[in-house]
């Protein structure tokens, strides 16, 4: 009977010892590469000991297996936890990549197979942030040929610099993709519509909305050649008019009802435009003071100058046609008639 019952506890030693085992390498591979906090060191040491003993009582392995499995499941309630304190870490890096902005831009899938909210632009509104709603982009195509998902492109404009951590605040709301920062607003807005990738699908300026006080994105779309124009134009309405006050000529800007005009003056090249007015200001009390002392004004004879260019401009651009017909370096042309080798470059190029 005494053998028997030997045999039995030796049976059950062997089944502690293959378990205890088993628990001490799950927990070594729990904590691979990663330090291990004193408590499991000390856990690990204690069931070591216990496994190497030749005879260890019933009581110490049912002890030390205990403490291994309450490891493990701590470390298995905790994995969550770390993999979430991990993405943290990697999107406050992220963030700091990035950097500050003013315009975000975020997209919305309005598709029933989205977790994409029906009040989604409810929840923007909400945030009091400007916003850019662009056209339904249900024409995309992938580079594959394959149609792509139906998508809104929207523009976020803040008054202050805003990092990735707070715009994404605002993206998870309506379960948008990551956000992205807008380099360039302009160019942001111009893509809404693919005015400047005619090689994608086009969609209508008039299906832009505008949201939070976004009043104004016609600027956007006008070249810079157009704009470049308007304000050559306001120089010389300045220039022929001697205006010398800048309300001036706002008030007559708004009497005429020019809104390519008041545009400019308003939202671009204001202190620009203010330069030339004290310019402006200043060569007429010139003109004034030399007229008291019976001396041509410069101001004067500089304006005559200026209307006399363009004729001069043309006979000069003559002048270098038949050179160059004539097999005239630039050099040559240029000590001919007086002028830089510079200006007679721009002279060809512009003629």
């Amino acid at each position: 009977m005494e053998k028997k019952e030997d045999f039995a506890q030796s049976v059950q030693r062997q089944e502690l010892r293959h378990q205890i085992r088993k628990l001490i390498d799950d927990v070594e591979s729990k904590f691979n590469n990663v330090r291990k906090p004193k408590s499991v060191q000390m856990a690990l040491k204690v069931a070591t000991k216990v496994d190497e003993r030749v005879k260890p009582t019933k009581t110490d392995y049912i002890n030390s297996i205990n403490d291994l499995k309450a490891i493990l499941n701590e470390s298995q309630d905790n994995s969550e936890a770390v993999e979430i304190a991990d993405d943290e870490i990697k999107l406050k890096r992220l963030s700091k990549s990035i950097g500050l902005g003013r315009t975000w831009t975020i997209i919305v899938y309005p598709n029933k197979d989205d977790k994409t909210p029906d009040n989604w632009r409810e929840i923007l509104d909400n945030y009091h942030v400007g916003w850019i709603e662009g056209p339904v982009h249900d024409k995309d195509v992938n580079p594959d040929g394959t149609k792509k998902k139906k998508h809104i492109h929207i523009i976020l404009v803040f008054d202050n610099k805003k990092d990735f951590l707070a715009v994404k605040k605002i993206a998870d709301a309506i379960h948008s993709p990551r956000p992205q920062k807008v380099e360039s607003i302009r160019g942001m807005v111009r893509y809404l519509i693919h005015i400047d990738n005619p090689e994608k699908a086009q969609y209508d300026k008039k299906d832009i909305k505008l949201h939070g006080g976004v009043d104004d994105i016609d600027h956007y779309f006008e070249s810079q050649g157009s704009r470049r124009e308007i304000l050559k134009q306001i120089v010389e309405y300045i220039r022929d008019n001697n205006i010398t006050s800048f309300s001036d000529l706002t008030y007559y800007v708004m009497a005429q009802g020019n809104d390519d005009w008041f545009d400019i003056i308003s939202q671009r090249n204001t202190l620009f435009l203010k330069a030339v007015i004290d310019g402006e200001y200043h060569n007429q009390q010139r003109i004034a003071e030399s007229k008291e002392d019976g001396l041509e004004p410069l101001a004067q004879t500089y304006r005559e100058n200026m209307q006399e260019k363009p004729a001069e401009k043309m006979k000069m651009a003559m002048k270098i046609k038949e050179m160059r017909a004539k097999g005239h370096t630039q050099k040559q042309i240029a000590d001919t008639l007086g002028k830089s080798e510079r200006t007679i470059r721009r002279l060809i190029k512009n003629k």
